[in-house]
């Protein structure tokens, strides 16, 4: 840790990489999830989750050569509290098109949390270290969400899948 790299802006790169990365790896529980909980097929709800990586990929794109006229932690507060509320939204959806449209949110928001970290890594002094360890923190939240989400729920559904997220970003929204 040095004079550039403060502990809370690691902690915050390492937080807003939750937002930008779990639901991604998170994908197979919320495929089987939606299989489940709305009666679709497989090939229906990957096709959700793909749009969904496909916006946030291409908003993390598009926001990357803009990130550094935004402050970097008002963009992540505000991507962090829209990813809440899709996640919330994606919970009490009843149908696929209406989560077509809380996913393309969420997708947008994850791609403006995933430009933040990519911009709080380059301008780190230690920034192999920020990689490292915000690449760490992102897999253990998912290692430990996937776990409970298995444990608590005799069959997995989407909205379990949503709500847990929508909780461990609510917690990690305060770091940013």
């Amino acid at each position: 840790m040095t004079e550039r790299d403060p502990l809370r802006d690691i902690i915050g790169t390492c937080a807003a990489q939750i937002g930008a990365i779990v639901t991604p790896i998170l994908s197979p529980l919320i495929i089987g999830g939606l299989v489940v909980g709305l009666n679709t097929g497989e090939i229906e709800a990957g096709s959700l989750i793909t749009v969904e990586l496909m916006v946030l990929g291409i908003t993390s794109i598009v926001i990357a050569p803009f990130i550094v006229r935004v402050p970097h932690h008002i963009l992540a507060i505000a991507a962090a509290i829209i990813l809440i509320l899709s996640f919330v939204l994606s919970a009490v959806s009843t149908d696929i098109e209406q989560l077509y449209m809380w996913r393309i949110l969420a997708g947008l928001a994850g791609g403006a949390l995933m430009a933040t970290v990519n911009a709080a890594i380059a301008q780190a002094r230690s920034s192999t270290f920020l990689y490292g360890l915000s690449w760490a923190v992102a897999y253990t939240v998912t290692a430990i969400l996937a776990i409970a989400i298995t444990k608590t729920n005799d069959v997995v559904s989407y909205d379990s899948v949503y709500y847990a997220l929508a909780i461990a970003m609510a917690i990690a929204l305060p770091f940013l």
